[in-house]
């Protein structure tokens, strides 16, 4: 297996599409052969001077490059993929030693609509129950009203 051509993922920015220590297999490509839902490896330099790679979907195609965002992000990146910072597509990955083709392309940009609308989902009903949420916590209320009874307890291990 060619150590250059893969990587293991970890962050929480592409949640939906892998898991942290998913082995993430790349392909080199153009940039011109890429498409809205892609998902890439590029490189980006922080502020600090400090090189990483992430992994994001691309979002938008423009004739000077590509931006992307990770399906668990509510903002695009701030950075400007070209030739020059990209390192390939996702083609598929491994986990738990099965192999899984990463959904790209328009059925990617569909699975990361459907994700980014789930989550917002949440959100909304976080800000909306918050407030009654900890309201009921204060008033003490469901400890004196709702006594469950544990009966048995069981501990699974590997």
């Amino acid at each position: 297996m060619d150590k250059k051509n893969t990587r293991f993922y970890r962050g929480k920015s592409m949640k939906a599409s892998f898991r942290v220590g998913d082995r993430l297999h790349i392909k080199p490509v153009l940039i011109n052969k890429l498409n809205r839902g892609d998902v890439i490896i590029f490189q980006d330099i922080s502020q600090n001077g400090e090189e990483k790679e992430l992994v994001h979907r691309v979002v938008s195609i423009h004739k000077d490059g590509l931006y992307t965002r990770g399906d668990n992000n509510r903002q695009n990146d701030d950075i400007l993929v070209t030739q020059k910072n990209l390192k390939g597509i996702v083609t598929h990955f491994e986990r738990n030693g099965k192999k899984k083709p990463v959904k790209n392309g328009f059925q990617g940009m569909i699975k990361a609509k459907i994700r980014y609308f789930t989550i917002s989902i949440k959100r909304l009903i976080r800000i909306i129950f918050r407030k009654p949420y900890r309201a009921l916590k204060k008033s003490g209320l469901v400890p004196k009203i709702w006594k469950p009874q544990i009966k048995k307890i069981f501990i699974k291990t590997p």
